[in-house]
């Protein structure tokens, strides 16, 4: 697999971000219930420019395989400068080659 291609999220990727989102959701690390079906990924509080998507590396059906979801820690000015990841996930099949460590520089 060559190196994943990391870019900001769009609109258009909701349905496949939910997915993944579905998909990748445990008991083991979530704070939150699963996300329902139905549910939509983006929404006033979580709008696309808060990610960044991982696509795989392939020529003519690149696939969402992973997002990091960056946000401010606090609502203080004095912090606008701190980030907080608050939002992470790597497709099952997809981990071990790097994608999470990607997301993470970029």
């Amino acid at each position: 697999m060559s190196e994943p291609v990391i870019r900001p999220a769009r609109w258009s990727d909701a349905d496949a971000l939910g997915r993944l989102d579905r998909a990748t959701w445990s008991t083991l690390h979530a704070v939150q219930p699963k996300p329902a079906p139905s549910a939509p990924f983006f929404d006033a509080a979580h709008d696309p420019g808060q990610f960044l998507v991982a696509e795989s590396g392939g020529e003519a059906a690149e696939e969402i395989v992973g997002y990091i979801r960056i946000g401010r820690s606090t609502p203080l000015r004095a912090n606008a400068h701190v980030l907080q990841i608050q939002g992470f996930a790597v497709a099952e099949a997809a981990r071990g080659r790097g994608i999470g460590r990607a997301l993470v520089r970029a």
